[in-house]
């Protein structure tokens, strides 16, 4: 679910974007530079935090059924 999430994530943030000269808005998402710029850093944060959380979980996961002993 987390996986999910993320690559949802990653499908909606706008990394890249044009600025025509003699305009202060975007061009795709007609907004204000500094609006965009902080919308993708703000976007990049929580890609990166919950890629972090992913792989935390996925080390727990491993390290846990390492552990694990099971007699069959």
């Amino acid at each position: 679910m987390l996986a999910k999430k993320i690559t949802d994530k990653i499908g909606k943030i706008s990394f890249v974007d044009v600025i025509r000269p003699n305009e202060e808005n975007v061009f795709n998402l007609r907004q204000e530079k500094g609006k965009y710029i902080a919308k993708v850093k703000s976007g990049y944060q929580q890609f990166q935090d919950m890629n972090t959380l992913f792989q935390k979980l996925d080390e727990a996961i491993l390290v846990s059924n390492a552990l694990t002993y099971v007699e069959v």
